[in-house]
């Protein structure tokens, strides 16, 4: 996880904050919170993307919103620091899977 190695969490304000409503350490905070989004994820993949009712839309369009939300964040983040920030590389991947699984989850309509 490039975020993981870049110590996101020491670079980018909100990233701290949310740690520290997870743990004391900020550390352990980023790692359960990403672990979190990594199964929320592929549970919203797995279990809900071909299933047509109000609880697996909610489910699908919360975890494009999240991919969508981290993707552009990430690079406009990254555009106001003029520089290479941690996450760019692995958000924009994110972004890509978030915007195949909408064209998945759109055909299953």
């Amino acid at each position: 996880m490039e975020e993981f190695t870049g110590r996101l969490w020491e670079s980018f304000p909100p990233a701290e904050a949310l740690c520290d409503l997870i743990s004391d350490d900020h550390e352990t905070g980023f790692l359960i919170i990403n672990i979190g989004i990594l199964l929320f994820g592929l549970a919203a993949y797995l279990f809900f993307l071909k299933k047509n009712n109000s609880l697996s839309n909610f489910i699908i369009w919360f975890w494009v919103f999240i991919g969508f939300v981290n993707g552009i964040g990430h690079l406009v983040w990254s555009i106001l620091q003029k520089e290479y920030t941690p996450g760019l590389a692995t958000s924009q991947a994110v972004f890509l899977t978030t915007i195949l699984l909408l064209i998945k989850f759109r055909e299953t309509d």
